[in-house]
């Protein structure tokens, strides 16, 4: 499927070409075909697209009235919350001996801290990375 322009030049959804329908002659008409791409079916996954759902997420549990909170696909957020802590990128590489595993992580005050799906790279590999909420 592709779009296609009548002679109001509004956009229609057509077979697989564009048509400038405004034009004089059928002639001309034909010159001005064009392929164009559909918009894709699927929404692909990223890991800025995960990280976008962690940080919403956070943001909408937070309760703040101050800050904006973004739309987020569902099939992001489905697909966020089934990848497991071990695989994100902010999980440690190694961990010390005595460490704390990141499914405790919590700060001084009580609040969680959630494994990250980004990892800055001067990050020591026995360190791991997490967000959390903010107090208001």
């Amino acid at each position: 499927a592709s779009f296609a322009r009548d002679s109001s030049s509004r956009l229609h959804w057509g077979a697989a070409t564009m048509v400038d329908m405004g034009s004089k002659t059928k002639a001309m008409r034909e010159r001005t075909k064009q392929t164009v791409r559909t918009p894709p079916k699927c929404m692909k996954i990223r890991k800025t697209t995960l990280r976008s759902a962690l940080i919403s997420g956070l943001k909408a549990q937070s309760g703040r009235k101050d800050i904006e909170i973004e739309e987020v696909a569902e099939v992001a957020k489905e697909t966020m919350d089934s990848i497991p802590l071990e695989e994100r990128a902010g999980y440690p590489l190694k961990f010390p001996k005595g460490a704390v595993d990141p499914k405790a992580w919590m700060t001084q005050g009580g609040k969680k801290i959630i494994v990250d799906f980004k990892r800055h790279y001067w990050l020591p590999d026995d360190w791991g990375q997490g967000v959390k909420t903010t107090n208001p």
